[in-house]
């Protein structure tokens, strides 16, 4: 799953989904010495979480077999990261539903979420705007709560801009509610996952 369609910017008009002058971050093998494997039926998908400039983060892994891939990068800053970008190739999902609906994206937020942990951060935030992926979140812990809880510091140090959201939709109630009436978002909807200390 994508968001090609609609890219995200921040205050400085840079496509929050790019590295490297531009270039979209598309699946790529796993690469350094923190490679672990993502072994679901029948697959095997070797991953590594990197640290790239300005904040940025990703997760990416190649499947061996199939050779498509997956990726989830965003930004992080001090103890919070906020998740922007999603994408697990067509091939390897619709592999998934013919077989008994094997929880590839299940499986790749978590491993990003203990590598997150691992960076001290405590909380993670998710910008989307598609239901599907709304759901995939929500599903995984994940509460919309409204941008207004956010302080200006934190939507500005993970590049967070206020504009494109949408403003009805602030509770999980408000996103049920728009399901039921089979309507779409009408821009982008903030979710947020603390993590608990023991």
């Amino acid at each position: 799953m994508n968001n090609f369609e609609h890219p995200q910017f921040n205050s400085h008009n840079r496509d929050l989904r790019t590295i490297d002058g531009g270039r979209l971050i598309f699946p790529s093998k796993a690469a350094g010495i923190n490679i672990q494997n993502l072994k679901l039926e029948g697959m095997n998908i070797p991953v590594s979480f990197t640290m790239l400039p300005e904040g940025r983060f990703r997760l990416n892994g190649m499947e061996e077999k199939f050779k498509k891939g997956l990726v989830m990068s965003g930004f992080l800053f001090d103890r919070d990261a906020k998740i922007n970008h999603v994408m697990v190739d067509e091939e390897l999902r619709r592999y998934a539903k013919e077989h008994g609906n094997i929880k590839i994206g299940e499986s790749a937020l978590s491993r990003l979420e203990e590598s997150l942990k691992e960076k001290g951060i405590d909380t993670v935030y998710a910008v989307f705007y598609t239901s599907e992926i709304i759901e995939f979140f929500k599903r995984n812990g994940y509460d919309i709560i409204a941008l207004d809880n956010l302080k200006e510091s934190s939507k500005k140090n993970l590049g967070i801009d206020p504009e494109g959201f949408d403003k009805k939709i602030i509770t999980n109630e408000d996103f049920e509610q728009l399901k039921s009436a089979k309507q779409k978002t009408n821009g982008h909807v903030l979710l947020e996952k603390h993590f608990t200390t023991v």
